[in-house]
C-alpha cells in the first residue's frame, strides 16, 4: 500500500513539473511539493550493502555517496530523480541508488550544482547553488531586484497594445494558490 502510495505521490508531482515547466504561476507550488518529497539519487550509503534496482532508504547518522556526473555547462552536477521510472531512463540497472528527502539531499549537497530529471525526454531543471539556499529558507520565488531611477524620467502609463492575457492568466492561477 506504501508503494502505491509514493508512486502516486511522484506521479503528481511530474505532472505538477510540467505544469510547472510552461506556466510559471505554478512554479511556487512545484518548488514546495518538490522540497516535501522524496527523490531518487544514484549513489550508496556506507557501510550497508545496496541490492540492485532496489531504493535504499536512509536511516539518521547513515553516510551517503552520491555519483555525480560530468557536464558540459558546469564542471559536475548530481543528478536526482522525482521517480524510480524516469531514473531508470537514465542510468543502468547495475547502478545503486537511494531514496531521501528532497531538503536532505539540498542539505547535504550545499554548494552543489543539481539536475532533476537528467537524461529524460520530457523535461529537467537545473538547481544551482543560490536557488536552493532560496528554497531551503522558503523563498520559492526569487526577490525581485530593486530600481532606483537617479536622474529625471518620464514615465506614461496606458493601455497595452495587445492584452497580456497570458500574464493575466497566470496571476490568477497563482493567487488562487495558498503558497503565499
Amino acid at each position: 500500500m506504501e508503494q502505491i502510495n509514493e508512486e502516486i505521490k511522484e506521479e503528481i508531482l511530474e505532472q505538477l513539473f510540467h505544469k510547472a515547466l510552461h506556466e510559471p504561476a505554478y512554479r511556487p507550488e512545484f518548488l514546495a511539493q518538490l522540497l516535501a518529497a522524496n527523490v531518487y539519487c544514484v549513489g550508496t550509503t556506507g557501510g550497508r550493502d545496496s541490492r540492485i534496482a532496489e531504493a535504499l532508504i536512509l536511516d539518521e547518522g547513515d553516510s551517503v555517496q552520491l555519483k555525480s556526473w560530468e557536464d558540459e555547462t558546469y564542471d559536475c552536477v548530481i543528478p536526482f530523480f522525482t521517480s524510480l521510472e524516469k531514473m531508470r531512463l537514465a542510468i543502468s540497472e547495475e547502478e545503486s541508488h537511494i531514496r531521501l528527502p528532497t531538503k536532505a539531499l539540498f542539505e547535504m549537497t550545499m554548494g552543489a550544482r543539481l539536475v532533476l530529471n537528467p537524461q529524460t525526454p520530457d523535461a529537467t531543471k537545473d538547481f544551482v547553488p543560490e536557488e536552493i539556499q532560496h528554497l531551503l529558507n522558503g523563498q520559492y520565488i526569487q526577490p525581485s531586484e530593486n530600481y532606483e531611477v537617479t536622474e529625471d524620467t518620464e514615465v506614461l502609463i496606458g493601455q497595452p497594445a495587445e492584452y497580456p492575457q497570458f500574464m493575466i492568466d497566470q496571476l490568477s492561477i497563482f493567487s488562487a494558490q495558498s503558497v503565499w
